[in-house]
């Protein structure tokens, strides 16, 4: 059959067969662009290849849907049973929002599997910046773990808070003299509520997807060198979607406003 003749079985214009829709050829003018940042970020969503492309994030979940595009790593979704409490006193942090660093610090550590055994791997993150300020990999769950990590997240200052749950790592007295003679006042979450501590708990589970598992690592020093190139990439490079950019980046931007705020007054000062 001619296109002829199946134009005029359809009851439309022969050179409507012709036809390419104008939103087609823009939709896959992009793509080439989301598929690029996907194999650079497999675990990146929408959300933040939008914010790499500077484009509408709707946009792009609708070219994912219609072209199937979905991360190679996926995170798998999970709910807390929240448990009603009464008030907790040493919950310092309750709806406080930080506007500048060395505020709140929080900690928490998680488990890894790697050759049939577990590792520990205790940060500390700045609630500012989402920065991951300290880290440490242990091969034995105990408090050393949590204040080698601290030790180390002191290179950055010191915060006026220090916020974890309730485990007993966090309940030692060697942690507790450490921030006492740092004079920072130790924050708790109340019982069985770990959304109180949920900025550890959303880099964890974001951590461990980035990370692909452990079967890649030969022995204990390839897992920490990996471990160290994973911090650094969430660090310098990955976007934090309430950042819009990576927590250096956005730490980054922060100073460099308050030295142009420094030179504006030292300039209306003279």
């Amino acid at each position: 059959m001619t296109k002829t003749e199946l134009a005029k079985k359809l009851g439309v214009s022969r050179s409507s067969l012709y036809y390419k829709s104008k939103q087609d050829l823009k939709d896959k003018k992009i793509l080439p662009e989301i598929k690029k940042i996907m194999s650079m970020n497999p675990s990146y969503g929408h959300r933040r290849i939008a914010i790499a492309l500077k484009v509408n994030h709707k946009k792009v979940l609708r070219l994912m849907k219609k072209f199937n595009l979905v991360p190679e790593l996926k995170r798998v979704k999970s709910k807390y049973n929240r448990v009603k409490q009464r008030k907790v006193e040493t919950n310092l942090i309750k709806n406080f929002c930080p506007i500048v660093p060395n505020v709140v610090w929080l900690s928490d550590f998680t488990y890894l599997r790697f050759k049939n055994k577990f590792v520990y791997l205790t940060t500390v993150i700045d609630v500012f910046s989402r920065k991951v300020i300290g880290w440490h990999l242990s091969l034995k769950q105990d408090s050393k773990m949590v204040q080698k990590a601290l030790l180390e997240a002191f290179r950055e200052g010191s915060p006026e808070f220090f916020h974890s749950d309730r485990g007993s790592q966090y309940q030692d007295r060697g942690l507790e003299e450490l921030l006492n003679s740092k004079n920072i006042k130790p924050s708790k979450s109340d019982k069985s509520s770990p959304w109180q501590n949920s900025w550890q708990e959303s880099f964890f589970s974001q951590f461990k997807l980035d990370l692909n598992g452990t079967g890649r690592f030969q022995d204990y020093d390839e897992l920490v060198d990996g471990i160290y190139q994973q911090i650094e990439y969430y660090n310098n490079k990955r976007i934090h979607t309430a950042l819009k950019k990576s927590p250096q980046e956005f730490l980054l931007e922060y100073r460099d406003s308050l030295q142009r705020v420094d030179t504006v007054s030292k300039k209306m000062g003279t």
